[in-house]
């Protein structure tokens, strides 16, 4: 099955555009397309249109458990070795997207971060096919597998993708003080637990 590994840095000037970012060193890829130069404007048609190709694939029956997450710039060529050397790990993946961010410019407290300087996002979009017909559970134990691997990268998950997590996940991914902060404001606000309680947060605190 073919994939595709995307990698984008942004600037503020035209100097380095040419070069390719450091971290796509030594991931051994067979071939590799000249950089792209886009407004981020562009960029974010060019997203559009991929997301809706994606959507047109789910109505037509394909199974889409992506995950997304955050990683030390550091730990990028390491985790995406071994997600394409772990066949179980690389199950239904057609598409890789790994993108640097200035970790400084994420203030708000409930999106984590590592601790970085520079940070990578990074989504394995995970699909099935009529050609591969990959398991969705498969899919699903990959990706919950991989969470596991994120502490010990200083990596943190990110939750509108994250798989199904435990509470002490959750509390561990958030950290004590501002795992407090979201319990004391989630009893408050919510005491009902009517929000989005699909992800289970505070089901076993509350």
């Amino acid at each position: 099955m073919r994939f595709q590994l995307i990698g984008g840095s942004f600037f503020a000037d035209g100097d380095d555009t040419d070069r390719s970012p450091p971290w796509m060193e030594g991931l051994q890829h067979i071939s590799q397309a000249p950089p792209v130069r886009l407004s981020y404007w562009d960029y974010l048609d060019r997203r559009t249109a991929s997301q809706t190709a994606s959507i047109a694939a789910v109505k037509r029956g394909a199974k889409n458990p992506s995950l997304a997450f955050m990683l030390p710039a550091a730990s990028v060529v390491p985790f995406v070795t071994h997600v394409l050397a772990t066949p179980e790990a690389f199950a239904g993946i057609w598409l890789i997207e790994v993108f640097p961010m200035i970790t400084a410019r994420f203030a708000q407290p409930l999106q984590k971060m590592p601790a970085a300087d520079v940070s990578c996002r990074v989504r394995l979009h995970r699909r099935t096919s009529a050609d591969t017909m990959h398991d969705p559970q498969a899919m699903l134990a990959a990706n919950q597998t991989l969470v596991t691997r994120l502490p010990a990268t200083g990596g943190k998950v990110y939750p509108p993708y994250a798989p199904v997590l435990s509470q002490e996940q959750w509390q561990q991914h958030y950290g004590p003080a501002t795992w407090q902060r979201f319990a004391a404001a989630k009893k408050l606000f919510d005491p009902n637990n009517v929000l989005t309680p699909g992800a289970g947060i505070f089901q076993a605190a509350l």
